[in-house]
């Protein structure tokens, strides 16, 4: 797995959270470094996964779990339904003032 990450049309560093959801049978959840807009996940389980991204500063576990980044939101969270194999998924995000 791995892809871009957009902000304005500019490269975004952070992190992107794959989360197990819906369909997903494996309930660990992977984290990459995106880093010049680019992630590579070099394993994740087939399934449906929430995906989010965040920031490049750490979040605290409150923030985090709103989506809340040092006093910015991190919009467009995705669910996608991941298969077996190699795979590509680019994201544009939008800070927002919270």
């Amino acid at each position: 797995m791995s892809g871009n990450v957009t902000s304005n049309g500019k490269p975004f560093d952070g992190k992107i959270v794959f989360a197990p959801g819906g369909s997903s049978t494996d309930q660990k959840t992977v984290e990459a470094t995106i880093q010049g807009g680019r992630y590579e996940v070099p394993s994740i389980p087939p399934g449906t996964k929430a995906i989010n991204v965040f920031s490049a500063a750490s979040p605290d576990d409150a923030k985090q779990k709103s989506n809340r980044q040092n006093g910015f939101w991190v919009s467009n969270p995705k669910t996608v339904d991941l298969q077996a194999g190699s795979q590509s998924i680019d994201f544009s995000v939008t800070r927002l003032a919270p």
